[in-house]
C-alpha cells in the first residue's frame, strides 16, 4: 500500500487580465490534481477585466500540477491578492517579502520565486515533500 497523497500549497498573485497570451491553467489537467480557492474574487463586470494569474505564474502552476499528478499528490492554489478564507495561510507562508510563486510542502519546506520552478529541482522538491 502506497503513501497517502500529499497536499502542497502553491501561492501565486492574481491580477486583472493584462491582455497577454496566457492560457487557462486547468485545461487538460485532471480535476483531482488541483484544489481551487474556496473563495473567488467578485465576478467581473463589464468595467472589470477578468481576474487571473499572470502568464509567468500560470506556467509554474501548470508545471507543478503536471508533476504532482502521477504520484497522486495534490496542489492547493491560493491567490495571495484575493485569499478569501485562506488569509491565515497567506499570512503564514507568503509574506510581503516572499518571491511569488511560493510552493510549500507538507513538511514546511519552501520553493520560492520563478527561477526555482525548473523541472529537476521541482521533481526533487515534490518527492521529498
Amino acid at each position: 500500500m502506497g503513501a497517502a497523497p500529499k497536499v502542497f500549497l502553491l501561492f501565486a498573485g492574481g491580477e486583472p487580465n493584462r491582455g497577454d497570451d496566457g492560457r487557462a491553467i486547468a485545461s487538460g489537467l485532471k480535476r483531482q490534481t488541483l484544489i481551487f480557492p474556496t473563495v473567488t474574487p467578485n465576478p467581473p463586470s463589464q468595467a472589470t477585466p477578468p481576474w487571473e494569474f499572470p502568464v509567468e505564474q500560470r506556467s509554474c502552476i501548470k508545471l507543478v500540477t503536471e508533476m504532482a499528478e502521477p504520484t497522486g499528490d495534490r496542489v492547493r492554489v491560493i491567490d495571495v491578492n484575493s485569499p478569501g478564507t485562506d488569509r491565515r495561510l497567506v499570512d503564514r507562508w507568503a509574506g510581503s517579502d516572499s518571491l511569488l510563486p511560493v510552493l510549500v510542502a507538507p513538511s514546511g519546506r519552501r520553493l520560492e520565486g520563478l527561477d526555482a520552478f525548473v523541472p529537476g529541482r521541482l521533481r526533487r522538491f515534490l518527492a521529498s515533500g
